[in-house]
């Protein structure tokens, strides 16, 4: 099997592909602003202090989570798992409140 080549990105190409990215960059910027949106640099980060941590995604970043870090950073520990990342028994044991999609709500042991 011969596989296609792949063309090169010209130099005007390449700028405006950048000149974009900044652009959105800054869009979703400004519309977490006006939103009362904060980016945060990692999950610990956007778990600081929180009410509850909400998974929608199954990036590795989320599913290998040390979650007794995570607790300790949560003000309750509370999470709702959009993706089912967790097997519901283990978060009991971890004293999560656990919601997930299609399956029973944990409380702590």
């Amino acid at each position: 099997m011969v596989r296609p080549r792949r063309r090169r990105r010209t130099r005007v190409q390449r700028r405006l592909f950048w000149q974009r990215t900044a652009i959105l960059a800054a869009l979703a910027a400004l519309a977490a602003m006006a939103l009362g949106l904060a980016f945060a640099g990692s999950p610990y980060e956007a778990a600081q202090g929180a009410d509850a941590a909400v998974l929608i995604t199954e990036w590795n970043e989320f599913k290998y989570l040390n979650l007794e870090r995570l607790r300790g950073l949560l003000r309750r520990p509370v999470i709702f798992d959009g993706r089912n990342l967790y097997e519901p028994e283990r978060m009991r044991r971890l004293g999560f409140e656990y919601h997930s999609v299609g399956r029973k709500p944990v409380l702590p042991a």
